[in-house]
Parts: structure tokens; sequence; C-alpha cells
């Protein structure tokens, strides 16, 4: 029965490989907050990189920690 378990999680893992298409919305969304970084780095005020870096960080934390979706349940 371990043998066939570990078979089913491989053949799972190999679907989860096609990239998802995007909406145009989520590619806007994303592509300006990559102008946003570039712009950052271009300005060469350290305040600025620093600022942008660590927003970007709080951002991702709050939101791999659930915070959002148990914010809007």
């Amino acid at each position: 029965m371990g043998r066939l378990d570990g078979r089913k999680r491989r053949a799972r893992a190999t679907l989860r490989r096609v990239p998802r298409r995007r909406s145009l919305a989520s590619l806007m969304f994303h592509t300006g907050s990559r102008v946003d970084d570039l712009e950052a780095l271009a300005s060469g005020n350290p305040k600025r990189v620093e600022r942008r870096v660590k927003n970007k960080v709080i951002g991702r934390v709050i939101g791999r920690g659930g915070f959002w979706r148990w914010l809007w349940k």
C-alpha cells in the first residue's frame, strides 16, 4: 500500500508543473510591481530601496501566514 501511495503522489506532482495562465489584470499588477522595483533600484536612494524591500518581505510573510484569508472570512 505504501508503494502505491508514492506513485500517486509522483503522478500528482507531475501534473502541477504546467503553469497556470494569469488573467490580464494579474499580469498588469505584477508588471507594475516589477516596474516599481526597478524604479526604486534605479533611483539610487538607499532609504527608498530599503523601504521597498521591507514592504515586500512583510507582505509575503503576512500572505503566507494566511492573514488575508482570515481577514476576509
